[in-house]
């Protein structure tokens, strides 16, 4: 998360010396819908983890029902952003964006399971 939030403020930093302050607003806030995704994501894969060796099916419905909650908050987000505070659309989803792919990255150079445990 630390790298998205670095992300976001050069983002809104771009934003900011291109188009203005209120660009820069809608940049951050894009910023920080990504980064909420990113830790309740986090928080599901915990959770789901914790839950399942006692009960695989249960891990599994959580796995699904946190991804689901993320896809409806992330709509959320955007519609109070962009209906009720007015933001920006193109620096939102930019800061957006740019802070789901520094999220990425950082499993780039992770090694890859391949679902074998021998």
């Amino acid at each position: 998360m630390v790298l998205q939030i670095a992300i976001t403020g050069l983002v809104a930093t771009g934003v900011f010396l291109v188009q203005g302050e209120a660009a820069a607003r809608s940049a951050c806030y894009g910023g920080l819908i990504s980064v909420v995704a990113a830790w309740m994501l986090g928080r599901g894969v915990l959770l789901a983890g914790k839950t399942a060796p006692e009960s695989p099916g249960t891990g599994t419905w959580i796995l699904y029902m946190s991804a689901a909650l993320r896809f409806v908050l992330v709509l959320a987000l955007f519609g109070v952003g962009l209906a009720m505070l007015e933001l920006k659309p193109v620096p939102l989803i930019s800061g957006f964006v740019a802070a789901q792919l520094s999220y990425l990255a950082r499993f780039r150079d992770q090694p890859r399971s391949t679902g074998n445990s021998a």
